[in-house]
């Protein structure tokens, strides 16, 4: 009962105040030791504080230095410093620190804050607690900076602040206690400036459509190219390669393709591009030419062709002439110079003859074959049946002799494969290793004229032959 009673005076003297003279106090002794203010002794039972879980004792309001609960979470007896409570088994826990501060530019193109993070006793940061603080400012030296607080390590920036200087500074947190390190801000450096980008511009081919190629695109900030939405694309064409004479537009467009419009067949088409950042900010505008690299040829099985059809024709500018870069009638590119496949070879013509005649295969004379033979006149080429001319239009012509002989090394740009030639009587095939093309040139022969002809072995001789004999066509504008 003394006991209970003792106990009952000590707690009214603990929460009301107690004189000087109640220097120290005793339960369960009554001698209590000297460095002590407050001495319980027992052998028979515990001292029990209070019992609280991590959530509970972060509640605690305004708890002081040294406070002392059971933290139920980690079954531990816990002390309250430096901000947090930690078990007395744990040594003193050190503050977190954020080092290396720098700034990058992320592939969404926002502002990204990058650091090494750390902390004495190996605690993990906590990301949804660290704090950034932006600073954007007039030179390097932070100058009338202005602040933006936020627990975002990305930051996107817009077009006011072009000219300007970011800084960014790291406020460290820990998961467990939450404890907070000091910020470290790193230095200024020009993100967003109005510095245009640069890029080079190129034209590629394929089929019946061209693709504009931005290329070596650059920008002092690293913002990427918003080529998707914003690059505009011009298209027109002309009829010389500096695009000024008989400038036609074809089209203003986002779209780096275009389809080539029939009206453009055998003239320069010219794209200009202007790059444009993600934020708006446009570079010099680029441009690029070359000669339309593909002709449509209309081919019609009347009088003029094996099949009814529509064949696309590349060609190459060799001394300032066009030149289809496969047989007339092919409906392929050569592999080599030695490819006598059927769809390689083309289709064979008679001198000023405007009927074409397939040849399948070797010894065979072709399903249309016509026995008569032309008239061995003193007349050369006629538009009215040159098919260079029926398929392609004005301009389009069998070669000329000095055409062909003005070539020079050029030849290997035309692709000739050794289709070899249709003889006069018959109509068989004959592949021997050797290319057989028709120029419009005439050599008379007695009473009567004879064609002049390539031969492709591979090197280009000349010699005349009976204008009955079928060779293959080259056109040339």
């Amino acid at each position: 009962m003394k006991q209970l009673i003792k106990l009952g005076i000590l707690l009214i003297l603990l929460v009301v105040g107690t004189p000087a003279a109640l220097a120290q106090y005793g339960f369960g002794t009554n001698s209590p030791k000297a460095s002590a203010a407050f001495d319980v002794s027992s052998n028979i039972m515990g001292f029990l504080p209070p019992r609280m879980n991590a959530t509970q004792m972060k509640a605690i309001k305004d708890p002081k230095e040294g406070l002392i609960v059971y933290n139920t979470t980690e079954r531990c007896l816990a002390y309250y410093s430096k901000n947090m409570f930690s078990c007395f088994s744990n040594p003193p826990v050190g503050l977190p620190v954020a080092s290396n501060v720098s700034l990058s530019v992320s592939v969404n193109n926002d502002l990204i804050a990058s650091y090494t993070y750390s902390q004495p006793d190996n605690l993990a940061q906590d990301n949804t607690k660290t704090t950034y603080k932006w600073y954007i400012a007039s030179d390097a030296s932070g100058t009338g900076a202005t602040v933006t607080e936020t627990t975002d390590r990305y930051y996107k920036g817009n077009a006011l602040y072009y000219g300007q200087y970011v800084a960014v500074g790291v406020t460290p947190v820990t998961s467990y206690g939450q404890i907070k390190g000091a910020e470290v801000q790193s230095t200024y450096v020009p993100v967003f400036h109005n510095t245009p980008p640069s890029a080079t511009l190129s034209i590629t081919s394929a089929d019946d459509k061209l693709t504009a190629v931005s290329n070596n695109y650059v920008q002092e900030d690293q913002f990427s190219e918003n080529w998707n939405t914003r690059d505009i694309y011009n298209w027109y064409y002309s009829d010389d390669p500096a695009g000024t004479i008989n400038v036609v537009t074809l089209d203003n467009t986002t779209n780096e393709c275009v389809y080539i419009p029939p009206a453009a067949i055998g003239k320069y088409i010219t794209v200009s591009h202007t790059p444009v950042t993600v934020y708006g900010v446009a570079g010099n505008k680029q441009s690029a030419t070359i000669p339309v690299p593909f002709i449509t040829g209309t081919h019609k099985i009347v009088d003029k062709a094996p099949v009814d059809c529509n064949i696309n024709y590349k060609f190459v500018s060799i001394a300032g002439k066009w030149w289809i870069t496969k047989n007339l009638g092919a409906s392929q590119y050569v592999a080599n110079n030695g490819d006598q496949s059927d769809l390689a070879r083309g289709w064979y013509y008679r001198f000023n003859n405007q009927t074409g005649m397939a040849a399948p295969s070797v010894g065979i004379a072709p399903s249309n074959w016509v026995s008569s033979s032309i008239s061995v006149d003193n007349n050369g080429w006629s538009y009215y049946y040159d098919p260079c001319y029926l398929s392609f239009g004005v301009g389009w012509s069998v070669p000329a002799y000095t055409s062909w002989s003005s070539l020079g090394a050029d030849a290997n740009k035309l692709q000739l494969p050794a289709a070899g030639y249709l003889k006069q009587n018959g109509g068989t095939l004959v592949l021997d290793n050797s290319g057989y093309y028709w120029t419009t040139k005439i050599v008379q022969d007695g009473v009567y004229t004879q064609g002049w002809s390539v031969y492709v072995t591979p090197s280009l001789t000349y010699h005349k032959d009976n204008k009955n004999n079928q060779y293959s066509i080259r056109c040339i504008k």
